[in-house]
């Protein structure tokens, strides 16, 4: 089951493209860079696409309440032909990594739940 809105601080549309409502983690009116997440009662996990910046606040708040973390993050980039490697910044133990680009679990994602979108 996946329980909405996805929590992002990015304006790639991953969540539009796969039909799912976003909640912005960034808040440049008040001190906080990131508010304070409370998850549904009912999530079990945090699915992390592209793990980067301040999401590592996120994963912090969501081990805090008990959510296991998924990540999926090639853990470096293209630059030109060559695969520059850029590791996750704050990784726990428990933690799951996919290695891959968002593009392509994106296309894995909707084929897997059958949810299409122009």
């Amino acid at each position: 089951m996946i329980i909405e809105p996805v929590i992002t601080n990015n304006f790639d549309g991953f969540a539009t493209l796969v039909g799912l409502s976003e909640r912005y983690i960034r808040e440049y009116t008040t001190t906080r860079l990131v508010p304070k997440i409370d998850f549904h009662p009912e999530a079990k996990s945090l699915l992390v696409v592209g793990a980067h910046a301040d999401r590592r606040r996120v994963a912090e708040a969501a081990r805090n309440q008990g959510l296991k973390v998924i990540y999926v993050d090639p853990e470096g980039y293209e630059e030109g032909r060559k695969f520059r490697p850029y590791p996750l910044e704050a990784p726990q133990d428990s933690d799951m990594l996919i290695r891959m680009k968002a593009c392509g679990f994106t296309r894995l994602f909707r084929k897997t739940y059958n949810i299409y979108s122009p």
